[in-house]
């Protein structure tokens, strides 16, 4: 997605209207207009006033560039963003539905860093099984672990439909990223 197309979903799933959030923000309407059909990129700082207005984590948008851990969205942007650069890694057995069971999930630290930690912490790391971070991680796991098969087996397919499949999978998991990383609920 691009900056636009997350503004106008996150706008959406708040229930706000351009200029409401041009409201919010104090950046004019015309602009938001602009921002969510791409004819035009915000300025970071303008970006940061929609972040707030949203009540998102800044990862969204700017990925690990305005880092903070705050929140339960921050911490759910941080676990995407290592796991998707390969950072850290999950393991556990997996059912039916290739979806990962909670109670066998552990993470773990690419080799390349548990490498440097040898001795000083724990290589791996679990959640409860109940927990509920874990479980809406999960949820984004689960498709981006279907993502990642069929993109091995479509990227350079010349099917259409594969392609759009490929595309919608793909659009799915960076609105369940969006949305797991929406939580404003305080880290203890």
């Amino acid at each position: 997605m691009t900056i636009g197309e997350k503004i106008k979903y996150l706008r959406k799933q708040k229930g706000l209207t351009q200029t409401e959030l041009s409201e919010l923000t104090g950046i004019h309407q015309v602009s938001i207009t602009k921002y969510e059909k791409g004819k035009m990129i915000p300025q970071p700082d303008q970006l940061q006033k929609i972040v707030e207005a949203l009540g998102v984590s800044p990862m969204i948008f700017f990925g690990s560039e305005r880092f903070r851990l705050e929140t339960r969205g921050d911490l759910m942007g941080l676990l995407i963003n290592l796991c998707k650069s390969g950072v850290l890694m999950f393991k556990g057995k997996r059912d039916r539905n290739s979806s990962l069971i909670p109670s066998t999930v552990t993470f773990e630290f690419a080799p390349v860093i548990s490498k440097r930690f040898a001795g000083k912490a724990e290589r791996n790391f679990s959640f409860e099984p109940d927990d509920p971070l874990l479980l809406d991680f999960l949820k984004w796991e689960k498709q981006f672990h279907n993502y990642e098969k069929m993109f091995k087996k479509y990227s350079r397919s010349d099917n259409r439909a594969e392609i759009a499949a490929l595309d919608e999978l793909h659009e799915t998991i960076e609105k369940i990223e969006i949305e797991l990383q929406c939580s404003s609920m305080q880290l203890k």
